[in-house]
């Protein structure tokens, strides 16, 4: 069981604690929290029973925090990591002589790079294992998701592959050793494989002052979005602190993170079904321009307004356009290079 403690910020709280039954029995003598206020506990709950958690806070409160009620039937999702492998353990417990809908699928991906090994049965005790090589993986989080016979999503884990820095050496070589305010900068790509053997690349460049990673060395960065905060939701609290250095520590304080703050982009029985909600903005094709002329006192729209568009920079253009109903105008398809200088 893992848990996160936070406060009424969404900073995580240093708290230790019990679990208890109903009965306030003791089943977990002793657990704290690590990193951000995210913990794990282990216990097998019994049948019919209820749990809560006895927290003491920082300020030396305590509190009192119920559990999850158990469920008597299901699936459950064990993931192991090994320094080259995930071992991913499926079992399931149903009513007295029911079998598990078998065989059962697991699926796995990373940003859409797709791994699923063979269905496996599911029979008594018995139960369904993979191993999965984190060799066949790009960095990022991994998604294990169970199907059951039906096709049916049942449990979901997640877990962080680091196969280490990508077998690519790059040299930046600037044209200049030292650069006045405001002067243009001409910098030289080279990029080699591990044996030093030139290799086409697609990269993007992106220039940050060095001096502010100094201030706070656990602040998001480019690593850190891409493969950890844009695939979670919610806040991250000091998304840095799990790449700055690889050690057990920062490993299990990730994987603390990925078992309380869950990936949900999408609802896989939405997707399934073919069910897929209306996009809140269109996808953007470029630059565009967008506003509302409203009356002089800005609290009424103005429909079929006559505009003109006038572009002097860096390009000449001009057009004209008239508002909606809500007095809404949008001008796209122009051209934007460094700065723009645009009329309406």
């Amino acid at each position: 069981v893992a848990c996160k403690v936070t406060d009424a910020t969404g900073r995580g709280l240093s708290v230790r604690g019990q679990v208890l039954n109903a009965q306030n029995s003791v089943v977990v003598s002793a657990f704290s929290s690590r990193h951000a206020g995210m913990g794990r506990f282990a216990f097998v709950p019994g049948a019919g029973q209820r749990y809560h958690a006895h927290l003491t806070l920082p300020d030396g409160s305590t509190t009192d925090y119920p559990l999850p009620v158990p469920q008597p039937i299901g699936y459950s999702l064990h993931v192991v990591e090994t320094p080259d492998d995930f071992l991913v353990e499926a079992r399931y417990r149903g009513t007295a002589g029911a079998a598990a809908p078998s065989p059962v699928q697991l699926l796995t991906q990373v940003r859409g790079v797709v791994a699923y090994p063979s269905p496996r049965p599911l029979t008594g005790d018995a139960p369904a294992v993979w191993r999965m090589p984190k060799k066949n993986y790009p960095n990022g989080i991994v998604h294990f998701t169970l199907f059951d016979g039906q096709g049916t999503p049942q449990c979901e884990r997640l877990a962080f592959v680091q196969n280490g820095p990508a077998a690519l050496r790059i040299t930046v070589v600037a044209d200049q050793a030292s650069y006045g305010a405001h002067a243009p900068v001409q910098l030289t790509v080279r990029v080699a494989d591990a044996a030093g053997q030139p290799v086409a690349t697609n990269l993007s460049v992106a220039v940050s002052d060095a001096g502010l990673s100094a201030l706070d060395p656990n602040a998001e960065t480019i690593a850190s979005h891409l493969l950890l905060t844009s695939d979670l939701m919610g806040y991250v609290e000091n998304p840095g602190y799990y790449f700055r250095e690889q050690s057990a520590t920062t490993a299990l304080a990730l994987d603390d993170l990925l078992l309380t703050q869950g990936w949900r982009r999408f609802v896989w029985k939405e997707v399934l079904a073919g069910s897929f909600s209306a996009a809140l903005f269109p996808t953007e094709q470029g630059i565009g321009l967008t506003g509302q002329v409203v009356s002089e006192h800005g609290n009424r729209p103005i429909p079929n307004s006559q505009l003109t568009f006038l572009q002097t920079r860096p390009a000449k253009n001009i057009t004209t356009a008239s508002t909606d109903a809500q007095g809404r105008f949008n001008f796209v398809g122009f051209p934007v290079l460094d700065t723009a200088i645009i009329t309406l």
